[in-house]
């Protein structure tokens, strides 16, 4: 049995959100409610970086303060710095000494560390959510990333990172304390519910990039559509790249049926239109750094009950495939479109998979695994 006997009662988080916040909003749902003192700090990404960021503090559950920071349109080096300052400014109002600090990916850690310093927080935990070996085409900012991040690593109390992959290539780098901390899940649908679904529709969730590979199920939608007639596509998020498939859609002749509804803030709304899909899709680029990351979309598609078709690229797709949660594919639009089409014509073999689906999301729910790495840490502590 898992005792919450361990929960900081004073935490600030930071991150930087995009469409879908994943595993970093799920940190703030569980210490809200929990702690004394909770305070979540939120920076935009990408496309929005010229919004504000913003400050929310709650006291178990309640929320009791909002502060925000004004945004400008920069360069992203030039961004990153004023997160920082927003970051050490927001603390500075608070007047409070934090117990825990978790800051989501390197930039934000380290501003846990140097609150550490300042005698702000008690210990920092790097919450490590993706990899990628090269992460900006610019050498020099590449590697002044990755000297940070390995900074992050050596200076922070405790390393939680989202796969095991990740959790392996940061124990090498020299992390005190590893923890695997995966995104978790914090509803399911209700399978008795009468939801009326369109069984021929794949949805797509999240962040429009390149590397997301969403261009693949909307080219494999021409081979498909040979097989079901009336397969469509959903697309839900906004990116870089949504110029670039939008183009890709209309140039094939699916501009009526790849339907883009761009970004959807009522997470609720969000939910809605999964469930009344058929199919999720996460059709990663082999130039991802999903490999290292855990594609917490596909844990959301599971929990609408919905079949899952992965490329080969995130290690979370060998479970999906154990499990008979969905089906893996190379990045090839005929292989993916004859997966498509068995999940849309055999209703037995897709309520199997769908059946399946919402069984391993279940094994994912966020309090447990949030629990479980506190209590390993306190653990770990009292043995020192």
């Amino acid at each position: 049995m898992i005792y919450d006997v361990s929960v900081p009662d004073s935490v600030m988080e930071a991150y930087h959100t995009i469409f879908n916040p994943g595993s970093i909003k799920l940190v703030a749902q569980f210490f809200s409610k929990r702690s004394s003192l909770f305070a979540e700090i939120s920076h935009p990404f990408e496309g929005r970086r010229f919004e504000q960021s913003s400050c929310v503090i709650y006291s178990h559950g309640e929320m009791i303060g909002v502060s925000k920071f004004p945004g400008i349109k920069a360069s992203p080096v030039i961004l990153y710095f004023k997160d920082f300052i927003a970051t050490l400014w927001f603390a500075g109002r608070i007047r409070k000494r934090f117990d825990l600090f978790i800051g989501a990916d390197c930039l934000n850690a380290a501003v846990g560390i140097a609150l550490r310093k300042l005698g702000i927080c008690k210990q920092v935990v790097f919450y490590s959510v993706d990899f990628s070996p090269r992460r900006f085409p610019n050498r020099i900012l590449d590697r002044a990333y990755h000297l940070l991040e390995q900074f992050t690593v050596d200076s922070a109390d405790y390393v939680w990172s989202v796969s095991e992959t990740l959790r392996e290539i940061n124990s090498k780098r020299g992390a005190r304390q590893s923890y695997l901390v995966p995104p978790g899940i914090n509803w399911l649908i209700d399978v008795k519910s009468n939801v009326p679904r369109d069984r021929n529709r794949m949805v797509y969730i999240g962040n429009l990039s390149e590397e997301k590979g969403v261009q693949l199920a909307i080219r494999a939608l021409v081979v498909l559509r040979r097989i079901v007639p009336d397969a469509s596509l959903l697309v839900i998020g906004t990116g870089p790249f949504e110029k670039e498939l939008k183009a890709i859609a209309e140039d094939l002749g699916l501009a009526n049926i790849v339907e883009f509804v761009g970004q959807v803030p009522d997470q609720a709304k969000v939910r809605e239109m999964m469930s009344r899909s058929g199919i999720g899709v996460a059709p990663y680029t082999s130039d991802s750094y999903e490999p290292y990351a855990f594609p917490g979309k596909v844990l959301e598609y599971m929990a609408c009950g919905l079949p899952v078709i992965i490329t080969r690229v995130p290690s979370f797709s060998k479970v999906v495939s154990d499990r008979r949660a969905g089906l893996i594919v190379s990045y090839d639009e005929e292989e993916f479109a004859q997966a498509a089409g068995r999940l849309m014509v055999e209703n037995d073999f897709c309520g199997e998979i769908r059946g399946n689906a919402l069984r391993l999301a279940a094994e994912y729910d966020y309090e447990a695994i949030f629990i479980g790495v506190l209590n390993a840490m306190y653990r770990m502590n009292k043995t020192r």
